[in-house]
């Protein structure tokens, strides 16, 4: 099982009606669909390198 997670890092939006079209439009814009790569904001950045050091790719099958 996989799973992809967005981080929302910007003012909160109002409702799920709001959140569902803006999310569509970033990713989108993301670099494995053919987007234009932007410099990562810092505090995000230091949130994804938490992440997958606690819950690393487990491209070899070796963690549980």
């Amino acid at each position: 099982m996989s799973h992809d997670l967005a981080v929302w890092a910007d003012d909160r939006p109002l409702d799920n009606d709001q959140v569902g079209p803006t999310c569509n439009q970033l990713c989108e814009r993301c670099p494995a669909s053919g987007g234009v790569v932007v410099p990562a904001v810092p505090r995000r950045a230091a949130y994804v390198e938490a992440l997958v050091a606690r819950y690393p790719d487990n491209i070899d099958h070796s963690v549980v």
